[in-house]
């Protein structure tokens, strides 16, 4: 499974920083929301599930996340209330719990990775979200499984995301429910076939 080329934008990326430290929040912390913005978009479901790997290297544990919450903003903090509480039961072992309580072990298609560990792909996951910072810079990195994305899916998705953090750096009160991902080049392209 070949990784998808680094995306970085630095302008775009001490934006992000700036927005983070004024939030007091964790750049993580709005990655992870603009993952939750695409991953609905994608699905067409307000609710969603990623795995999270909330260790280099560790288990990774499903994280729900929602995206009712109307504003930018809402979505952001609560990434962040569904982080942190991640984080506190990060030392859980799920498929002990799962075990126990008589249920399957966690579904997830998709792992978001704050740290970028560089692991192997996660259980059945199709697509892991890597971020990864070198000094100032920061990087989006996708990996995939070939056989369920190809490299322009998979290049499609990375600038969702990407548009997900300039939107909400644009203006963090704004609705995101009416918010596209999609560029102006993309639905135009898609727009093409209905001529």
């Amino acid at each position: 499974m070949p990784p998808s080329p680094w995306r970085r934008s630095r302008t775009t990326c001490r934006w992000r920083y700036g927005l983070a430290d004024r939030l007091g929040l964790p750049l993580r912390t709005l990655v992870l929301a603009a993952h939750a913005k695409v991953l609905a978009a994608l699905s067409g479901d307000r609710e969603v599930v990623t795995g999270y790997a909330a260790r280099a290297g560790g288990r990774v544990l499903p994280c729900p996340l929602t995206t009712a919450p109307q504003t930018w903003r809402g979505l952001l903090l609560e990434a962040a209330l569904v982080e942190v509480d991640l984080l506190w039961h990060r030392d859980v072992v799920v498929d002990e719990l799962c075990r126990e309580l008589g249920v399957g072990g966690p579904s997830f298609e998709t792992v978001f990775d704050p740290v970028d560990g560089g692991g192997g792909m996660a259980g059945d996951s199709v697509l892991h979200v890597g971020l990864s910072t070198h000094g100032d810079r920061v990087a989006l990195r996708l990996r995939y499984r070939t056989d369920a994305l190809d490299a322009d899916c998979a290049e499609r998705i990375a600038s969702y995301h990407l548009t997900a953090l300039a939107l909400m750096v644009a203006d963090l009160d704004a609705a995101h429910g009416r918010a596209s991902l999609l560029s102006p080049r993309s639905c135009a392209s898609s727009w093409t076939g209905w001529r």
